[in-house]
């Protein structure tokens, strides 16, 4: 049995069966529903909110709903405190249908045994968010689970037992096929998630893993124990499983797989609804159920205002025809790695990604992508190798045939249904991926093992440390808001698949923090079918100009700001690290805020497992999160410090805003990294004087097309792309970022009023934008 982990062998597994207990086999049912809660960690509290759910509607004739549940300790005492493991027959029960008052009392009650204050401060202060702000106070109670009571009484205590030993599984499925046989079975596994890595862990058992190989043979010595040759659904309650390498493992045991690309919420799936669906139409198939649960899960969680959800259903049967196509493709882009490193380098990094890593963001052991988004973004980087793109295209269709249904919301917009592994760089696969287990997490995860194996050795052979430069060329000596410094430098090298701008502010004792890191890249924006897609791309141009506007961002609450360091994810998205305080402010966790760039809104907050596993935290009564400030020494090394600013985030997300810099002596920097992991750093110093202006304006950094002209400071930096026809546009929004934006296009040899003319025209094809008479602007701080 596997208990490490990053520690992975082969071993080989004789599977026996404890005697099952003496419960008398019911006739046939439609559907047995077993839920297997692996919660002998820190989601333990979360497992009873999930089989209420499931109690408000309850097992009929026709419906079984069993579950078996391993906790643990001083995480939650709720529910008798037991630590064992039991197995339950989930019966209706019915809910007090409590009043505001009764919520009140009971949300305050709460908060008060977590130590947040007296019962009688509470409700008053309780009383004011019910009465200011209704939907607030619905998601404290709801996010709480405080209408959650389990009380069942035990069908089965079965004692202590490692919830990531496949033995255990398999006796579970045993007992619930042969108990409550069914026509159809569906088993959900209910745990912290790691894709290819498993599941768990188990804190009681050495923090035991369930690994793939062990849910499959655990699943199928169940089945063919009892005479069943596949489960109808396997599903995850659990973050990152509906991955390439999780299918491929598993598509021997059962028809249907269910679950999330990207990491969600702590309280898991919605279950009452589907449920009550499938007792209300019990001859239902998998595929329908399938669909009702991803609805119920998606749509509920956009109802309650949280973000970044995603559900899906695969085809298992379809996976043999994806892995037949990903080896084609293998076979194909094989033939010549080296000319496809960068379209390989680019289309990674620009596809929509999942999981992240405390220390490395998205590019260490949870580096996932979307399989199907990913191959688009290389398609329209290969359209002059016409056997690729076929081979892109049979990949992309056996995707869309393995992807029964699919849903996700706008924040994630390349959730497709399926993630594969892919580490952004060589040195971060020899770490997270290539010298562990991964080869050996499915027959799936071996073959793209071996193109990833190839892939990072045509980098190795073909990428040369000495060749990547960067050199600033001119700088100035001073700038500030009205006047932004433009630094011009050069750089090359082979492979480069990152170009960062640094900005680090130089501290009284000599060292700096960074205050600023951001991309540099022109994205380019290419038609697919009917949908458009981007792909960053970081080759040098001839000339090279950066211009900071010095301004920086800052976490606040209203009440409180602190600066903090947006660390760039992708194209749209960026974290801002930190570090989870309970109410006495000691340091429960490490923690991420992501921060989208297009909404210009916080979002979610991703917390960790103590394996590392990331999950997205519903914060509890009296959770704070302090961001930290990375800096550097004066003899140049890498540390953290935390800000001392805690944010209470029990019930609403602080939110990023722009502020003028603070005076100083900076230094612009730029880093350029290649697709080995090989980094070069070059930065000039630069003064910033921002007293004595007008901090609500910045000017524009448009100088390369002529233009410069004074703009609010919390609008978005201008962004620069060309048209159709040749011409070039600059779009800049207010924060609204939805009623108020600012559109330049530049024109050479039009008349005025032609030009007039025909943009009034667009504007008014524009769907929902309504057309008023020209105005001409004046008092406004322009040149």
């Amino acid at each position: 049995m596997k208990r490490l982990f990053l520690l992975y062998f082969m071993i080989v597994m004789v599977l026996t069966f404890h005697h099952p207990s003496q419960i008398q086999a019911q006739s046939n049912a439609e559907w047995t529903i077993m839920v297997y809660g692996a919660m002998d960690n820190d989601l333990e509290k979360y497992i009873f909110a999930d089989l209420q759910e499931i109690q408000i509607v309850g097992s009929t004739p026709d419906v079984n709903f069993i579950a078996q549940v391993d906790r643990t300790t001083g995480y939650e005492t709720r529910g008798g405190d037991w630590t064992d493991t039991r197995r339950f027959y989930l019966e209706q029960t019915v809910l007090p249908n409590y009043t505001l008052e009764q919520k009140i009392t009971l949300t305050a009650e709460y908060f008060a045994g977590q130590g947040a204050g007296t019962v009688e401060q509470l409700a008053q202060e309780l009383t004011q968010i019910a009465n200011s702000d209704s939907a607030l106070f619905d998601r404290i109670f709801q996010v709480n689970l405080i209408d959650v009571n389990f009380d069942l009484q035990p069908v089965e205590i079965i004692g202590e037992a490692d919830m990531g030993d496949p033995q255990t599984l398999a006796d579970f499925v045993a007992w619930g096929i042969t108990n409550y046989p069914a026509n159809r079975y569906m088993l959900v596994i209910s745990s912290h998630g790691s894709g290819w890595a498993g599941l768990g862990p188990d804190y009681d058992s050495g923090q035991s893993m369930l690994e793939l190989s062990e849910i499959e043979s655990g699943v199928r010595a169940a089945l063919d124990a009892t005479g069943v040759d596949k489960l109808d659904i396997i599903g995850f309650d659990a973050c990152l499983m509906s991955q390439y390498e999780v299918a491929s493992a598993l598509q021997s045991i059962a028809d249907f797989s269910l679950a999330a690309e990207e990491v969600i919420p702590g309280q898991g799936w919605q279950y009452t609804e589907p449920m009550q669906v499938l007792v209300n139409n019990p001859t239902m198939d998998a595929r329908s159920l399938g669909q009702v649960i991803i609805d119920a899960y998606v749509n509920g969680y956009r109802a309650a205002g949280i973000t970044k959800v995603d559900l899906h259903l695969l085809d298992l049967s379809q996976i043999g025809q994806v892995i037949t196509a990903l080896a084609e493709f293998d076979n194909i882009i094989s033939t010549d790695l080296a000319v496809s490193l960068t379209a390989l380098a680019t289309a990674r990094q620009s596809a929509q990604s999942f999981g992240i890593d405390p220390s490395v963001g998205d590019n260490g052991y949870f580096s996932f992508i979307d399989l199907k988004d990913f191959m688009q973004r290389l398609y329209i980087q290969s359209l002059g190798r016409p056997n690729l793109l076929n081979a892109i295209d049979r990949l992309v269709q056996a995707v869309d045939a393995a992807v029964a249904y699919s849903s996700a919301d706008e924040y994630l917009p390349g959730a497709q249904g399926m993630s594969i592994y892919f580490p952004l760089n060589t040195q971060m696969y020899t770490l997270f991926g290539g010298q562990k287990g991964y080869a050996f997490a499915s027959t799936g995860a071996q073959l793209w093992n071996g193109l990833l194996n190839d892939i990072h050795e045509t980098i190795n052979n073909q990428i040369d440390p000495s060749s990547l430069s960067v050199q600033i060329t001119q700088a100035p000596d001073t700038g500030n808001l009205y006047d932004p410094p433009s630094i011009y430098f050069n750089y090359s090298g082979i492979g480069i698949n990152s170009v960062k701008a640094v900005v680090l502010l130089q501290l009284n004792n000599g060292s700096e923090v960074i205050l600023e890191t951001s991309l540099i890249a022109r994205t380019v924006t290419a038609e697919l079918g009917q949908q458009l897609y981007e792909y960053l791309d970081f080759s040098p141009r001839d000339t090279n100009i950066y211009t900071w506007s010095p301004k920086i961002s800052v976490l606040t609450d209203g009440n409180q700001s602190v600066p903090v360091l947006l660390v760039p994810r992708g194209i749209s998205e960026a974290l801002i690290r930190g570090v989870l305080l309970d109410q006495d402010f000691n340091i429960i966790n490490d923690a991420v805020l992501i921060y989208n760039g297009t909404t210009q809104e916080v979002t979610n907050v991703i917390s960790f497992a103590e394996n590392g596993a990331p999950f997205q935290l519903s914060p509890e009564p009296g959770t704070y999160f302090m961001p930290i400030w990375e800096t550097l020494s004066p003899n140049g090394e890498l540390a953290v410090e935390l800000s001392q600013v805690a944010f209470d985030i029990s019930r609403e997300l602080p939110q990023v805003n722009t502020v003028a810099a603070p005076d100083g002596m900076y230094r612009i920097g730029f880093e350029i990294i290649d697709l080995a992991g090989n980094a070069v750093f070059d930065a000039a110093n630069v003064t910033i004087i921002n007293s004595g202006l007008d901090q609500n304006w910045q000017r524009s950094n448009l100088f390369t097309l002529g233009l410069s002209f004074l703009y609010p400071l919390d609008w978005s930096e201008p962004s620069l792309f060309f048209r159709e026809d040749g011409s070039v546009a600059v779009s800049m929004a207010a924060p609204d970022n939805a009623t108020t934006l600012l559109g330049i296009v530049v024109y050479e040899g039009r008349a005025f009023d032609e030009v007039l003319a025909e943009t009034r025209q667009r504007a008014g094809e524009l769907q929902g934008v309504t057309m008023s008479d020209t105005q001409n602007l004046t008092d406004l701080p322009y040149t």
